[in-house]
């Protein structure tokens, strides 16, 4: 069961909300009005950054949810061996969703890792945009 959190991350709002954007039509955009090898790093460089702004509000959130697990560990400590045992089960359980979620915010630094996909689908908008730009303004007729 070590895949059952990273299925629970990837379907986690912020990230659903995320990967929903249309970043091949934004690269498309970008890539028919900027035209620049510049313009595509920057773009690139603004979706890593979102998708870690995104991955360290939900790792505040799972923060936020270890300290309430441990809080509550602390307030019934000695009364069930049962609880105690499922709210150490939570804990690990987030913890290893911070892991996760701290392990693809340093890939993504180095354009690896869940947001790749998303980088690819901007890079080929971009590419698109760029030759029908091109297409259009230089070539055609």
């Amino acid at each position: 069961p070590k895949l059952s959190p990273i299925k629970g991350l990837m379907n986690a709002q912020e990230i659903t909300d995320f990967f929903n954007e249309n970043y091949f039509g934004l690269g498309r955009h970008n890539g028919s009005n900027f035209r620049s090898q510049e313009a595509l790093d920057l773009g690139r460089k603004s979706l890593i950054s979102k998708f870690q702004n995104t991955l360290d509000n939900l790792l505040e959130s799972k923060q936020a949810k270890i300290n309430k697990l441990r809080t509550e560990l602390v307030a019934i400590e000695g009364l069930s061996p049962q609880i105690t045992q499922k709210l150490n089960l939570a804990c690990e359980n987030v913890e290893r969703e911070i892991n996760v979620l701290q392990d693809q915010i340093e890939s993504a630094g180095s354009q690896k890792g869940w947001v790749l996909e998303a980088l690819n689908r901007y890079q080929q908008g971009f590419m698109k945009g760029l030759n029908d730009a091109i297409e259009f303004e230089f070539l055609a007729g």
